[in-house]
């Protein structure tokens, strides 16, 4: 079969992310025997005459349209992304071409029902999109029907006939390398220094109360061999020259010993890399992991510990308290190793107490040069248990399963609340900084941060211009907007 798939993420902020995911399906279907073409819209000008001239021209027997971001995950002003893929490329791909159209990426493994009816398409498929589709096209291909396939949401004459439960493969050393330099423009890319992104495993056997990564990959882990990751990244390195890499694991640093195991083999490889993860769990940071990382090349650690106050974290569900955290931080801090430690404020039972504690505790912790970015408020989707929470309080559900972007509100504390709070504690704190306002970076901090200290994150500039503002006293306007903001809210 002719197989053509769509990458419908045009969001570039803080960069464009390469749509690894939708390449490795690529990767399995090519495998499998099918002619495949990956038409990435991140960077078009005009995604609807893209499609329809791709369309024209390679002609496929079936389009899978790869969809990563259902909103952009705020409490505060969440931006909805489906309208404009949507109208963008939804719309046009329907005008241009008549067969089977199979939705897939993370927003359809949350509300994969909710986007048939929404895009008013019949197919999407949950789990592992690279056995789900090759299985969907082999029964397509033989004209068989595709009912009771694992991994498949299906949708007729409006109504939506069968979920079937997520299709995860075993043996991820099975599937062939993603190679997204084989199906994308990586120079696009390079441009906006976007890191390759990989995963060492699949899976999260940790339950955090606002998460969907269960629901996505499932609760087990399933580990990829140590010489794979490496395998990978170095015939990525070697064919790009792209040296800045990001494990996009849930939690890299679970199990420990795995992710121990893959910097050995990184480091053996010697490849120079730019290395950076999200989720880190303070729980499982030792000194020998925090050294290990040191040698990888890390340029940044990201811990995911959400509040600094043991209540709040046992109604995150985190399986770390506050001592633990101290803990990891004493450990990553002898790396020099820069950190950015993720908070998120307004969980259910949330009151001024706990944040004025969190951020209390978070400032004794934190070095002078780590990054603390905060979200205020959680966003419910659907498949977290935060979900269940929400309907309980409510005594309802929402009519789309929350595919419209829901906010938590803890009690009596609205998020405009929150945000208030959040905004006098960013006003004093110059390495405070509010996820949901984004930060201009000016143009000369970028450029001789570039030029100066190439191993250093940008956001480090953040810091750097929130001190002057400390040094010249202009911090104090902005304190003062805050204190007013917070009394009339």
């Amino acid at each position: 079969m002719r197989i053509l798939l769509i990458n419908t993420n045009r969001h570039k902020v803080p960069f464009p992310v390469m749509p690894i995911g939708l390449c490795s399906v690529a990767a399995s279907l090519e495998a499998a025997g099918h002619q495949v073409r990956v038409l990435d819209l991140c960077f078009s000008l005009a995604p609807g005459r893209t499609i329809a001239a791709a369309v024209s021209s390679f002609s496929p027997d079936m389009v899978g349209v790869g969809i990563r971001n259902i909103d952009t995950a705020n409490g505060v002003r969440p931006a909805f992304m489906l309208d404009k893929v949507k109208e963008d490329m939804l719309l046009p791909l329907k005008r241009a071409f008549a067969g089977p159209i199979v939705l897939g990426g993370a927003a359809a493994g949350i509300n994969g029902p909710e986007l048939l009816s929404y895009f008013d398409c019949e197919y999407a498929v949950q789990g592992d999109g690279e056995s789900a589709m090759a299985a969907f096209a082999r029964r397509m291909q033989a004209g068989q029907s595709t009912s009771g396939l694992p991994g498949l949401v299906m949708r007729r004459n409006g109504v939506v006939t069968e979920v079937n439960a997520p299709d995860f493969v075993d043996n991820l050393d099975s599937l062939p390398a993603a190679r997204p330099q084989k199906y994308l423009d990586i120079g696009l890319y390079k441009l906006y220094n976007t890191p390759f992104s990989i995963q060492t495993k699949r899976g999260c056997a940790l339950a955090c109360t606002y998460c969907t990564y269960n629901r996505l990959e499932g609760r087990a882990y399933r580990l990829r061999s140590p010489a794979a990751v490496a395998d990978e990244i170095e015939d990525f390195v070697k064919a790009t020259n792209i040296r800045t890499v990001e494990i996009v694991d849930s939690t890299f640093n679970v199990p420990l010993g795995h992710a121990k195991a893959v910097l050995r083999e990184v480091i053996s490889r010697k490849l120079n890399l730019r290395l950076l993860t999200m989720g880190l769990n303070p729980r499982f940071m030792d000194s020998e992991l925090a050294g290990l990382m040191q040698k990888a090349g890390f340029i940044e650690a990201c811990f995911s510990i959400e509040a600094m106050n043991d209540p709040m974290l046992k109604s995150l569900a985190k399986n770390f308290t506050v001592d633990d955290i101290r803990a990891a931080a004493a450990v990553i801090h002898k790396t020099r190793i820069p950190v950015i430690w993720y908070l998120i404020i307004g969980a259910p039972g949330e009151t001024t107490e706990t944040i004025r504690e969190t951020f209390s505790n978070i400032s004794r912790t934190a070095s002078m040069l780590d990054l603390v970015s905060i979200a205020v408020g959680i966003r419910v989707y659907n498949g977290a248990p935060i979900a269940d929470t929400w309907k309980a309080e409510q005594k309802r559900s929402p009519d789309d399963n929350f595919l419209q972007p829901v906010a938590y509100q803890p009690g009596s504390l609205t998020i405009k609340k929150l945000k208030a709070l959040v905004s006098v504690a960013a006003a004093w704190n110059h390495n405070f900084f509010m996820f949901d306002e984004g930060a201009l970076i000016l143009l000369p901090v970028r450029l001789i941060m570039g030029a100066l200290f190439p191993r250093q994150p940008l956001w480090r500039g953040y810091i750097a211009m929130r001190m002057l503002e400390k040094i010249s006293g202009t911090f104090l306007v902005r304190a003062l907007v805050a204190r007013v903001y917070r009394r009339f809210v």
